[in-house]
């Protein structure tokens, strides 16, 4: 199967974080570092603009890690079983998630 991303242009807006603006657009922080020769995920200012290379698919929600997350907790969160967001999300172990991991939902 082959997905389509389309690439687009992000201003970022006061308040922004990297992590906030790869969810909303599908994707994780550490593509958008990348994709954009960020070295410091934490340093990005209001006015700079970001290509953003996300889903393309609306249906697919991207959910940010908090401290006290559990995949299974995750999961019934979103009604689906903490195996599937294990297989999509490439996790080995499912009790090894972390605070700031982003992770698809769907």
């Amino acid at each position: 199967m082959i997905i389509h991303h389309k690439t687009q242009i992000y201003t970022v807006k006061s308040g922004d974080t990297l992590s906030g603006i790869a969810e909303k657009y599908g994707t994780t922080y550490q593509q958008l570092a990348q994709m954009n020769g960020i070295s410091n995920p934490d340093l990005i200012y209001s006015g700079q603009e970001l290509k953003i290379n996300g889903t393309a698919d609306p249906a697919v929600k991207m959910y940010t890690v908090k401290s006290g997350d559990t995949l299974s907790g995750i999961a019934a969160r979103y009604n689906t079983a903490y195996q599937k967001l294990a297989q999509i999300n490439g996790i080995g172990n499912p009790d090894l998630i972390h605070p700031g991991q982003v992770i698809k939902i769907g």
